[in-house]
């Protein structure tokens, strides 16, 4: 199903008592076409969106069902940088993290069963926490000078994971 044709679909019509019950390859396509139909209505979160994807929304959701696929441990694929991609998005501001968290939270606990939607659910808040971490809390210089020093170690301890 094309994005276009998703953006339409009422998901109110779908049997609520059809869940996906695991993690797999399709229920991720699915979820994500549906949880970005989602957002594509959206007063808030509409707008940066289609601003930032100036209409290539397909392409973006073909990449994001390949990065919640490895993200999820279901398939590799997702070969992007996603910081870089959002450090281009000019509108994007911190206080839109909780819409699209609980945008996210909102699908999936409709399309999945209890267990599968609290790790889609979790993995979404780490990710996002760090996204938001890496975007609006520069490192102390401190931290800057050692992490130039020593390229090949870890940047620094991910909290909140």
């Amino acid at each position: 199903m094309r994005v276009s044709e998703i953006a339409a679909f009422i998901h109110d019509d779908r049997d609520a008592t059809m869940k996906y019950e695991s993690i797999t390859e399709e229920s991720v396509g699915a979820f994500v076409e549906f949880f970005y139909a989602k957002i594509r209505r959206d007063t808030a979160l509409a707008p940066i969106f289609n601003e930032a994807l100036s209409g290539r929304w397909d392409h973006h959701i073909a990449t994001m069902r390949d990065f919640w696929c490895s993200a999820l441990r279901v398939k590799r694929g997702y070969h992007g940088d996603m910081l870089a991609a959002h450090r281009k998005v000019r509108r994007l501001d911190r206080s839109l993290f909780p819409r699209w968290l609980a945008l996210f939270q909102e699908t999936a606990t409709e399309y999945f069963a209890s267990e599968p939607a609290r790790i889609l659910c979790d993995r979404a808040l780490r990710i996002a926490r760090n996204l938001e971490t890496a975007l609006f809390e520069p490192l102390p210089s401190s931290d800057r000078g050692h992490l130039r020093a020593n390229a090949t170690g870890p940047a620094r301890a991910q909290s909140g994971c």
